[in-house]
């Protein structure tokens, strides 16, 4: 372990590995375990809120790691790249689960939360580097 102790790896990396498990443990689960629900396509948006949040703690798992500085570079479109690739491997692994099945829908609804988390952290940062280039700019003028 580091000088944190462990803490930057608790910080950052371990809640993309916790949501990994909760996906996969979700998806373990045979289908008769969920309930019926009458809101049209609400599975599509469960797909999509977990992938959501699933990207961005992985780009945020990247982007606060040191070992690979490339990875922490290109953390969002890797956030994006690994989550669907997970949400492909998620998928392939409902194959073996009862009453489960590969769903090209789910993924991609899976993919479109994974975009939209990654747009939105690129726009955050996008915006981040902008204020603090003006308040420069103000502060040398």
């Amino acid at each position: 372990m580091g000088r944190d102790g462990g803490r930057s790896f608790v910080r950052h990396q371990l809640p993309a590995i916790l949501w990994a498990l909760l996906i996969f443990g979700s998806s373990s689960l045979p289908g008769r375990a969920f309930p019926d629900v009458s809101f049209p396509h609400i599975d599509k948006v469960v797909h999509f809120l977990y992938y959501f949040v699933f990207a961005i703690l992985v780009a945020h798992a990247l982007r606060f790691q040191s070992r690979f500085p490339d990875l922490s570079r290109f953390s969002l479109a890797l956030g994006f790249l690994l989550a669907t690739a997970y949400a492909v491997s998620d998928e392939i692994h409902q194959l073996f689960v009862p009453e489960r099945s590969f769903d090209p829908e789910d993924l991609f609804a899976d993919s479109a939360g994974a975009f939209s988390a990654v747009a939105i952290l690129a726009l955050l940062r996008w915006r981040a580097k902008w204020q603090m280039e003006a308040r420069k700019a103000g502060n040398s003028a």
